[in-house]
């Protein structure tokens, strides 16, 4: 039997989250991505809502992932928002769903550009969804600041509009069981989020312990150890 069907076969939820969180730690792996999400469809999730979350998640981070088009990218995050468009009408109080779709939409508009006012307008909505939801979710305050982090000042957006979330996101987290049943990723993306924020206002040092921070929490993560951490040192 071919290796790739008994690998679907096989595929519970808990050897999937595991998957989703090596593939994602420290930067997206496109080859395990690539395989994980041809897997899913068939894994059975504790829910139909966090399984249409879970492609979504997939499809989001391989979008991202070092050598992927730019037509795929617009696909995959055209992907995405369509599988959680279907979480949150299945579970519309899912917090978690509609912050990763607002934030989905968001990055949606470097590939669609001539549909920023509309993306825009949806990434708010959603996003103010979500923190109505649960204002004391981790991962919705963290997807507030990185979408505040990639908007331009003139929308509301930058540095010091991510810094306040993404604090509280870490706050957050400190109280956060770190085996709570997935969603429970997070915590590499606020430091090193908001290492990012604190280099882009000019306080090195603080960027440079949010970086080691995440380094702790991602050894492999190239891109911090010899792009991040170097960079500030040289500044």
């Amino acid at each position: 039997m071919n290796t790739l069907i008994v690998s679907i076969l096989l595929l519970t939820w808990p050897i999937a989250v595991e998957r989703m969180t090596t593939a994602t730690r420290g930067g997206a792996d496109a080859e395990q991505l690539r395989a994980i999400r041809a897997e899913l469809p068939t894994t059975e999730a504790p829910s139909a809502a966090l399984l249409h979350y879970a492609r979504a998640y997939v499809a989001r981070n391989l979008a991202f992932a070092r050598g992927v088009s730019a037509e795929e990218r617009k696909a995959l995050l055209e992907e995405a928002v369509a599988q959680l468009e279907e979480a949150v009408r299945l579970d519309p109080r899912n917090a978690e769903a509609h912050a990763l779709l607002g934030s989905t939409y968001g990055s949606l508009i470097g590939s669609a550009p001539e549909r920023g006012a509309e993306l825009g307008a949806k990434a708010r909505a959603s996003l103010e969804q979500a923190m109505q939801l649960e204002p004391h979710n981790p991962r919705v305050h963290l997807l507030h600041g990185t979408s505040a982090f990639h908007r331009p000042p003139e929308f509301g957006g930058g540095a010091e509009r991510a810094e306040p979330h993404l604090r509280k996101a870490l706050s957050l987290f400190a109280n956060e069981p770190p085996m709570k049943p997935w969603p429970n990723w997070g915590r590499y993306e606020t430091h090193l989020y908001l290492g990012m924020s604190l280099e882009k206002m000019q306080r090195l040092d603080l960027a440079r312990a949010q970086y080691e921070e995440a380094l702790a929490i991602a050894p492999d993560s190239e891109y911090v150890r010899n792009v991040l951490l170097p960079r500030t040192r040289k500044r």
